[in-house]
């Protein structure tokens, strides 16, 4: 018999299983933002297009936008502006995002 049955039928009966302990909150948030990335406050995309700090710029096809959780979100999710580093591509388009949270901020 696999052994996996008796634990999936003893679900059944029993209920789901506890769930994990969360991770820490300071592992939460531990992710690389490349060197290179440039910091600035981006205003909430429309039409594919983007202002950060003074430049208008489109959004690439393949955009990446990180919350504060480092979750992928999508551009019209964005709907106040947010302190960021991003990343163009070499059509000078943004590519990745980043949203800094106050910690990440504080940092150079």
């Amino acid at each position: 018999m696999n052994p996996l049955i008796p634990a999936l039928i003893g679900s059944l009966f029993n209920g789901p299983a506890p769930a994990p302990e969360s991770p820490p909150a300071a592992a939460m948030f531990l992710r690389t933002i490349p060197a290179e990335a440039v910091r600035g406050e981006m205003q909430p995309p429309s039409a594919g297009v983007t202002r950060i700090g003074d430049k208008e710029l489109r959004l690439s096809p393949g955009l990446q936008i990180r919350d504060l959780h480092n979750r992928i979100i999508l551009s019209d999710t964005v709907r106040e502006p947010l302190r960021v580093k991003y990343l163009t591509d070499a059509n000078g388009q943004v590519t990745r995002v980043w949203a800094l949270t106050d910690g990440e901020a504080s940092l150079p």
